[in-house]
Order: structure tokens, then C-alpha cells, then sequence
């Protein structure tokens, strides 16, 4: 199977050859945090924030017959280095509904094909993937950690004491330079519509 920058095998791109910009304005600025879930009348959206923004954008997940619909989620947490920051920023997170698991790991073998399966998703190949995330230094490196699911809004004024608590947390990524690699392991699912 493919996995990092050892991998001898290309990946199959999947994705749409020219997808729409679905931000207006700065396309450098990317998509960053995607959410999905299927309403109760059976269709499924995707709620997508704009990288160090704060945009969002809501979209309806219309998938062909036959189409590829890629399932993307963290790896194990032991091979992530982003586990740092999580740990932070976990207290401030809210707890889940009522008679919900605590954490629902989605990265062992088999979750997602069977999510996938019970959504009517055909599952046909799973790997693993690693790449980093590179910060120039701790300038560029705070702001982003403060971005995904609103971390910045949900510890209030408590912001600068849970940056440096953040900053310290990913101190062993520090280089000499004073740039931030964080390596973190992905698990993909390709499935067919």
C-alpha cells in the first residue's frame, strides 16, 4: 500500500478535475475543516471551513452511480503529531450528545468500511498516509492551531495562556530553524456510489 514519501506506487487521483471554488475571493486561502452528516430525509451535507478564516460554506453531497466518494480521517493518534495540540485544546472541546461515546476512533481497520457499507457506499481500498504539516515558525504555526473547530472561539480570553500551552506541546516539532514539521498518518477509504 502507498504510505508517505516511501510510497512506490502512485496514488489514483479521484478528485474533480476542476471542482468549483466554493469560497469567493482568496483561493489561496483553502478549504481546511470539513463536517458531513446525512439529514433525516436521507441527504447528505457537508459543512467546509475556510482555512484560517472564518467562512463556512454548506453543500449538498450528490454522489453519481458508479462515482468514487474518498473517506478521509485522522490515522493512529500514536503515529499523529497533531495529538499535541489536541490534548491543549480537548478540555475546552464540547463532550459529545447524551448516551454517546466519549471518543469513536474511525482510523482501525474496518470502521469505515463499515460506515461506509451501512451509508450504501461500496468499499474498495483502504490505505494509510502520511505527510506534515510545515510551519515557517511559531508566528504561522499558533494561528493555525487556534483555527480548526473554532479552538480560538472556544477558549474565550483565555487565548494567549492556551498558545503558549500549545506552543509547548509542539516543541519536540521544532527544527533548528525554529520552523514546526508535524507529521501525522492518515487513513483513506476509496468506495464506489
Amino acid at each position: 500500500m502507498p504510505s508517505g514519501s516511501t510510497a512506490v506506487e502512485p496514488l489514483t487521483e479521484v478528485t474533480e478535475a476542476s471542482p468549483p471554488s466554493v469560497f469567493t475571493g482568496d483561493d489561496d486561502i483553502s478549504a481546511y475543516g470539513v463536517a458531513a452528516w446525512k439529514a433525516p430525509d436521507g441527504d447528505a451535507y457537508v459543512a467546509i471551513s475556510q482555512r484560517h478564516q472564518t467562512a463556512v460554506v454548506l453543500a449538498r453531497l450528490v454522489a453519481r452511480p458508479g462515482g468514487t466518494v474518498v473517506i478521509q480521517v485522522w490515522g493512529n493518534p500514536e503515529r499523529c503529531a497533531i495529538e499535541a495540540m489536541k490534548a491543549v485544546v480537548r478540555p475546552f472541546m464540547p463532550g459529545p450528545p447524551p448516551g454517546r461515546p466519549q471518543t469513536f476512533d474511525l482510523w482501525p481497520e474496518g470502521v469505515l468500511e463499515e460506515i461506509a457499507s451501512e451509508a450504501g457506499l461500496r468499499p474498495r481500498e483502504a490505505f494509510g498516509v502520511e505527510w506534515a504539516y510545515e510551519y515557517p515558525d511559531e508566528a504561522a504555526l499558533v494561528p493555525a492551531m487556534l483555527a480548526p473547530a473554532g479552538v480560538a472561539e472556544l477558549v474565550g480570553d483565555r487565548i494567549d495562556e492556551v498558545a503558549a500551552e500549545i506552543v509547548a506541546a509542539l516543541a519536540p516539532y521544532r527544527l533548528a530553524d525554529g520552523s514546526y514539521r508535524l507529521s501525522n498518518e492518515f487513513r483513506l477509504l476509496l468506495t464506489t456510489a
